[in-house]
């Protein structure tokens, strides 16, 4: 009985037939030319680089939710301690605010597409109701709510395409979850 030769993919070092074309773990092409590799690795190397960019890009998202959290609850203690304002409605926003962006900041790890998209709803809902309610209100501090806006933005997107780059290249998914 004949034993069929085996070919180590390059890639993932999985072991497979010679009649195999590509790889079935990573679909590098093990039988490709030098030029179709090539290709093959420097977009998975892309990719890799993409994904690890979209993982800094949601951690300084969680920070600067944390931090706004933060930022929001130290108001609200400041507005009882030093101001002795008392429980307004105004307070039980602020606080129900700080809150809800450190809870998002926690729940970037879990799912970050809820993280990263709920608070520029949230946001959004409360610049609107700003505008309702003094609509001066809306262009007060409108570069820290364009810079907002455009770093939770920008995180929103790139957990788009990183969630979309590991949905198609599930090898990729398993090399960046060991590190």
């Amino acid at each position: 009985m004949e034993q069929a030769e085996l070919l180590v993919c390059s890639n993932c070092e999985t072991t497979h037939e010679s009649t195999q074309q590509d790889c079935e773990v990573c679909h590098y092409p093990i039988l490709g030319t030098d030029k179709e590799q090539s290709k093959f690795l420097a977009k998975q190397i892309n990719q890799k680089a993409e994904v690890k960019d979209s993982l800094n890009k949601m951690k300084l998202s969680k920070n600067l939710l944390f931090g706004i959290g933060v930022f929001n609850l130290c108001m609200v203690a400041f507005q009882l301690l030093v101001q002795n304002t008392g429980f307004t409605f105004g307070v039980g926003i602020q606080t129900a605010l700080g809150g809800l962006f450190m809870f998002f900041a926690y729940m970037t790890n879990k799912s970050p597409l809820f993280a990263t998209g709920g608070p520029i709803i949230m946001y959004l809902i409360y610049i609107g109701l700003l505008g309702i309610l003094d609509s001066s209100l809306i262009f007060e501090g409108i570069f820290f709510k364009i810079g907002f806006f455009m770093i939770l933005g920008y995180g929103f997107y790139s957990t788009l395409v990183a969630n979309k780059i590991l949905k198609e290249n599930e090898y990729l998914a398993t090399t960046l979850s060991k590190k």
